[in-house]
């Protein structure tokens, strides 16, 4: 997906070509036939554009709001093309295990994007808890991530100037990953965006944005460790800084998780967040993830070993795998080994004509395992075929051709 600075680039092109390119002063034009923005920036040209500037008459500041609209749909309009480009491509793997790891852990995810990404990867995740493909999913078990948008949405509709309960409205997402649809409109209503401007106040007293970021803030407030992928904290987004600097504890751990870290490393600090660090790599959120993955498979050993002492589990309850939402996907536990420091919970695939009851792997023998790296500090992790390992993150009783014990990744 594009950078805020690249969108404006992309629209620029188009614009020149609308009536309204001709209203702009002499010096505005040039620089974008000339392939630069207007006053270095898109959101400083956009800015400059909302603003009742004191060198304008009135008849110039109408001229410049009607193009900042303008402005705002066709930004609109680059991001559903450069979303649709995004879901012809599989699914990056890193995505799936992230969101995954997110909804099991109940992570507070914020994102200043307008695209739909996020919540499509959710329903494209497959989890074992979630059964229905429409977001937000309908969960078996702990509601799936829902996450806070704190600058609007493309599937977000709205009558401009309404300030109700009910202004702005959520429609269904468009397509999925894989099979990308152009949105349907909603007969009567504009989509809702705040736009990158310098000031963004007017769109902030919108029920649905307040309730957004006065949940940012509490859990801001709550965070045991905040994370930032690919948000570069600029100066210039005065609402968010002020968020960061005033409400998140000052020694809380901060990981910045980008390919061009310092700068943003160093703006966290200024804004008073001492305990702010890099994350090193090429890759870094692909990276990440992985280290993600593998922190939560050292823990969860000694939170599942609870799920034992339930009266549920009967004595001889066979285990099976689960990693997909997919009843049909078969895959029975057939063996625990102790790999790289490990606890290896082993899924096989088998064919109808098998007998599972006499593959598997029974409760006692899984409870074993389960305490035993509790006890020793070891990770617990899911091996399904070549794919990559994953961190064991539920028990679940399931009726599968009768009692099974799911383990869950």
């Amino acid at each position: 997906m594009p950078s805020l600075d690249e969108l404006g680039n992309r629209i620029a092109g188009p614009f020149a070509k609308t009536p309204s390119f001709t209203l702009l002063p002499a010096p505005a034009q040039a620089a974008i036939t000339g392939g630069t923005l207007p006053g270095g920036s898109f959101e400083a040209w956009l800015s400059h554009l909302a603003m009742r500037a004191p060198f304008l008459d009135v008849s110039e500041q109408l001229h410049n709001s009607a193009i900042s609209q303008e402005l705002g749909k066709l930004l609109v309009n680059e991001i559903e093309r450069s979303e649709g480009v995004a879901l012809a491509s599989p699914m990056p793997y890193w995505l799936r295990r992230l969101v995954t790891l997110w909804d099991r852990l109940a992570t507070t995810v914020i994102t200043f994007n307008y695209d739909t990404l996020l919540e499509q990867a959710v329903n494209a995740s497959d989890m074992p808890w979630i059964d229905w493909h429409s977001f937000p999913p309908d969960p078996v078990g702990p509601a799936a991530i829902n996450p806070l948008k704190m600058h609007g949405s493309t599937n977000w509709w709205w009558i401009p100037g309404e300030r109700g309960l009910f202004a702005v409205q959520p429609a269904p997402l468009a397509g999925r990953w894989g099979e990308p649809k152009p949105s349907a409109t909603v007969p009567g209503m504009e989509r809702f965006i705040i736009p990158p401007l310098a000031s963004k106040s007017d769109y902030y007293d919108i029920s649905l944005t307040r309730q957004d970021w006065m949940s940012a803030r509490d859990a801001l407030q709550r965070a045991r460790r905040i994370v930032l992928m690919g948000y570069s904290a600029p100066v210039t987004d005065l609402t968010v800084a002020a968020l960061l600097g005033n409400y998140a504890d000052p020694e809380v751990p901060v990981l910045v998780v980008d390919r061009a870290p310092d700068q943003i490393v160093n703006r966290l600090l200024k804004l008073g967040l001492h305990n702010t660090t890099a994350f090193p790599g090429t890759d870094p959120i692909a990276q990440f993830t992985a280290q993600y993955e593998r922190q939560v498979s050292q823990t969860t050993a000694a939170y599942l070993k609870a799920f034992f002492m339930e009266p549920n589990p009967t004595p001889d309850d066979p285990v099976i795998a689960r990693v997909l939402a997919n009843h049909e996907h078969r895959l029975l536990v057939t063996g625990v080994r102790i790999e790289d420091g490990a606890t290896v919970v082993v899924a096989t695939e088998f064919q109808p004509s098998q007998a599972p009851l006499d593959m598997a792997l029974r409760t006692p023998q899984l409870r074993r395992a389960v305490e035993d790296a509790a006890t020793e500090g070891r990770r617990l992790v899911l091996a399904v075929g070549d794919q990559p390992r994953r961190a064991v993150l539920h028990l679940a009783h399931r009726t599968w051709y009768g009692n099974w014990l799911a383990v869950e990744g």
